[in-house]
């Protein structure tokens, strides 16, 4: 009886082995790719999971999901509905340290709304692409880009920037020629202790500089200092400088008008011709004067109708000149006066006498 009831024992023991060997042949067969791991790991669609949870393949969530660690997608994420973050997230970057921290180029092609501030980190630019194409126009935050003596730098050339100087409160454009020779800033308001409008090239060896226009295209109306409280307006305090009025041609001068003038007070700053009066002024003999006019047409001192014509009526130099010709002209009529008051006194006499 014993031995019968060890015997049932062993045959249900190799049954068993049997079944198993059975099962492990199928397994083996087939090829599996799940696995849970004695290690705590657990995979999906692969047999040696890295992490506590590897899922090679599509993954689908309907629900809420928490994650108190990293994840890591080495695939596509498509996100449906609304991204909840309450974190921080970098992309490019495994420490952000804003709320989207970007390492590299970010491409928007819808709106950006901007709740807050926008802060440039340092002298970067801002960059629009023209809708008729051709290289993107540059509006940049902080310095200038660095510019040689001989003009625009390479990475420049052809390129329009606007900056904003923040220490001094200045709005400059810069810009290159078509052949990067030239490299002009045009800047635009507080210079510390004034408010600007410059124009200046970085090009020293520019033998014709480009200018300041103003209204140049549009011929409208410039009005200067016209409200309640006035002001001046000074031009060319330099002694290079001119203003010209109708006319670029200066001729030396500071102030050149091709046209009329019109004023109702002129003051010129001059000398003056009343040395004729001194005692030791000489008058030209009559008979002498009338010599040189016959010969020169014109009177001493007194520019010629060729000189006139050829370079002007210097105002000051000729008004001094009239006044001296009149000085002495009356010292000539004083001088006949005299003459005629003895010829008269010796008539008397002569009448007495007869």
């Amino acid at each position: 009886m014993k031995q019968h009831s060890s015997l049932k024992k062993s045959l249900s023991f190799c049954f068993l082995l049997f079944i198993a060997f059975c099962f492990n042949q199928k397994a083996s067969s087939q090829t599996a790719t799940n696995m849970v791991s004695d290690t705590g790991k657990v995979g999906v669609g692969t047999l040696f999971p890295s992490e506590k949870l590897q899922v090679c393949g599509k993954v689908m969530i309907d629900s809420a999901t928490t994650i108190k660690d990293s994840l890591t997608v080495q695939k596509d994420v498509v996100i449906e509905g609304n991204a909840i973050v309450s974190g921080s997230i970098g992309v490019g970057t495994t420490t952000p340290a804003e709320k989207l921290d970007i390492i590299g180029n970010a491409k928007i092609s819808g709106d950006l709304k901007i709740g807050g501030n926008f802060t440039f980190a340092g002298n970067k630019q801002l960059s629009f692409l023209p809708a008729f194409g051709g290289s993107p126009e540059i509006y940049s935050l902080g310095s200038p880009p660095s510019v040689g003596a001989a003009g625009a730098s390479a990475a420049c050339s052809g390129i329009n920037i606007f900056s904003l100087m923040q220490t001094e409160g200045i709005f400059q454009s810069w810009g290159a020629d078509p052949t990067g020779t030239q490299f002009t800033t045009m800047s635009m308001g507080f210079d510390g202790a004034n408010g600007i409008i410059d124009v200046q090239n970085t090009n020293s060896t520019i033998v014709s500089p480009p200018s300041l226009l103003i209204n140049y295209y549009c011929g409208k109306d410039i009005y200067m200092c016209t409200g309640a409280e006035g002001g001046n307006i000074i031009m060319g305090t330099s002694i290079t400088g001119s203003v010209g009025i109708g006319t670029s041609n200066f001729a030396g001068y500071k102030l050149a008008v091709n046209g009329k003038i019109r004023a109702k007070e002129i003051v010129v700053e001059t000398g003056w011709s009343d040395f004729v009066f001194a005692p030791t002024y000489k008058l030209m003999p009559l008979e002498t004067l009338e010599k040189y006019i016959k010969a020169n047409k014109h009177l001493p001192e007194v520019p010629s109708a060729e000189d006139i014509i050829a370079n002007g009526l210097k105002v000051a130099e000729t008004q001094t000149i009239m006044m001296q010709k009149i000085e002495e002209l009356t010292l000539y009529l004083i001088e006949q006066n005299k003459k005629m008051i003895e010829l008269q006194a010796k008539i008397v006499e002569l009448e007495k006498s007869k």
